[in-house]
């Protein structure tokens, strides 16, 4: 496996950039997945492609919403009657979405890229079938998606390049733990038999 993706290592962005456009057809893919294995990848195997497989990442999330937000302007609610999607795309579920959208306005589109399991991909269709502004939709996601992509690909970046030093500091700590719960364990049983010994 290593081989391949090392031979492969060109095609890396490609291959994720065109794994999660699917997802916008609310089919079990998950982005969150995809990006630790995109930032695995680039920190383990192909470090000199992590930049592109961010970008390739990236590209690959707003192609998504994009794709969704059109679905739902141009079918409106007959997206609903999709089978693919009517099992996520329930309407009281966009009836909800517009609420929030009424509510909250830009806000809910901005917080939703932070929320996984189909709630992104929600608001992605509310948008479109509320006739959202494209060029205000493409803006405001967009800069969403590179600050949620960003926090979340340089965080497991870090975790992924410092894994050795963490595990070493993870098990120093549990040795504390260990230490300061074992000197816990001896000081109540010392106690429970010094008070026992007393009330003799």
């Amino acid at each position: 496996m290593k081989e391949f993706i090392l031979l492969h290592a060109n095609w890396a962005p490609w291959i994720i950039f065109f794994l999660i456009l699917p997802a916008a057809f609310c089919l079990p893919i998950s982005i969150d997945i995809l990006l630790v294995i995109a930032v695995v990848i680039g920190t383990t195997l192909i470090p000199e492609s992590l930049l592109s497989l961010y970008i390739g990442f990236l590209c690959g999330c707003i192609g998504a919403a994009w794709i969704a937000y059109w679905m739902g302007r141009l079918l409106g609610d007959r997206v609903t009657r999709i089978p693919l999607l009517k099992k996520v795309l329930h309407q009281d579920r966009l009836d909800r979405m517009a609420g929030f959208y009424q509510k909250w306005g830009t806000w809910t589109l901005i917080a939703g890229r932070f929320i996984p399991f189909g709630v992104r991909n929600l608001i992605f269709y509310s948008s479109g079938i509320s006739r959202m502004n494209f060029a205000k939709f493409a803006v405001i996601d967009s800069l969403a998606c590179i600050g949620w992509s960003a926090l979340y690909f340089t965080s497991l970046a870090y975790l992924s390049e410092n894994f050795e030093v963490m595990i070493h500091h993870m098990k120093r700590a549990n040795l504390i733990i260990f230490g300061a719960f074992s000197v816990a364990v001896i000081a109540v049983i010392w106690y429970k038999c010094s008070k026992f010994k007393r009330s003799e």
